[in-house]
C-alpha cells in the first residue's frame, strides 16, 4: 500500500516558529502540559490587557510547578506574552495581509479574536504533532494534509446536498516496513468536533484497516476525555473501538506510544 501526504495548510507568516519552540519547551518539559492546554482554553478573546490576563494565568497556576521545571514555566510565560501580543500587533496584521491573504479573508483575521481563535488552535497542532513526529522520522509525516492511498485521495462528501468535502487531517504518520501509521484530527475543545470530522475519521480507518497492520486514528482535545466522548455521543455516531478520544489528561502518553512492533 502507497500512502502519500501533501501539505494542504497554510504555512502562517511568523507563527510556526514561536508554535515550534513553545512546542519543544512543552515536550522536554511534559508536566506542563496540563497548564499549557488549559491556558489555550482559558484566554480565547483579544484584549488590551492579554498580557497581564497570561501573567495572571501562570501566577494562577504556578503552585505546584517542580523545581526542575521552574525555568521552563517563566520561559513559556514569556513566550506566551510574546505570541499573544504578536496576534494582536498591527505589524503582525500587516504581515498576514500580504503573506496569507486568501486565509485572512477566509477566516476573518481582520479581527484580533478570530485570530486568536486560528492560532490557539495551531499552537495545540504544533504540542500535539511534538509528540508523534519523533516516531517517524525516517518515514512518512505530515501535518494539515491531504492523505492519498495508492493515489488516491481520501475525502468524504458532506452538508446539504453532499456539496462541501472534508479532504484534510491535522496530523498525519505512516511507517511503510511495519505498515502502521497514526492518523489524528485536533480540536482545543470537543464543541469544536463536527459530524464531517468524525465521518473523515472513520472513512480512513475502514480503508488502512485493509492494509495497516497496526493503526491508530484519534480525535485530540486541551479539554478532558470525558467531554470529548460525550460531545461524540451527542452526535449519536458510533466510533466503537475504532477512534480513540485523547484529552489532555492523556495526551502524555503520545510521547511514549510505541506500535507493539516496536515496543
Amino acid at each position: 500500500m502507497d500512502i502519500t501526504m501533501v501539505k494542504s495548510d497554510p504555512d502562517y507568516i511568523r507563527i510556526n516558529e514561536i508554535c515550534g519552540y513553545i512546542a519543544h519547551i512543552v515536550y522536554e518539559h511534559i508536566d506542563l502540559l496540563d497548564k499549557v492546554c488549559l491556558l489555550l482554553q482559558s484566554i480565547t478573546k483579544a484584549t488590551n490587557s492579554i498580557t497581564r490576563e497570561v501573567e495572571e494565568f501562570f501566577l494562577y497556576v504556578k503552585c505546584d510547578v517542580l523545581e526542575n521545571d521552574l525555568e521552563a514555566f517563566h520561559l513559556l510565560k514569556n513566550e506566551f506574552i510574546n505570541y499573544y501580543e504578536l496576534i494582536q500587533s498591527f505589524e503582525f496584521d500587516s504581515e498576514l495581509r500580504v503573506h496569507n491573504d486568501k486565509e485572512y479573508k477566509i477566516y476573518k483575521l481582520t479581527d484580533n479574536t478570530e485570530k486568536i481563535k486560528v492560532f490557539r488552535g495551531v499552537m495545540f497542532e504544533h504540542i500535539v504533532s511534538a509528540f508523534v513526529k519523533p516516531r517517524y522520522v525516517c518515514y512518512s509525516y505530515e501535518t494539515g494534509c491531504q492523505v492519498k492511498i495508492n493515489g488516491q485521495l481520501v475525502k468524504i462528501s458532506y452538508g446539504k446536498g453532499n456539496e462541501r468535502h472534508k479532504v484534510t487531517i491535522d496530523i498525519a504518520g505512516w511507517n511503510p516496513e511495519d505498515e502502521c501509521g497514526e492518523f489524528y484530527e485536533c480540536k482545543i475543545h470537543p464543541f469544536n468536533f463536527k459530524e464531517e470530522n468524525l465521518q473523515y475519521l472513520m472513512h480512513l480507518h475502514s480503508i488502512l484497516m485493509e492494509h495497516a497492520a497496526y493503526l491508530e486514528v484519534g480525535l485530540v482535545t486541551a479539554d478532558t476525555t470525558e467531554n470529548a466522548i460525550s460531545k461524540i455521543h451527542e452526535m449519536n455516531i458510533n466510533i466503537a473501538d475504532k477512534i480513540k478520544c485523547i484529552g489532555h489528561e492523556k495526551l502524555k502518553e503520545l510521547k511514549t506510544f510505541a506500535f507493539p512492533i516496536s515496543a
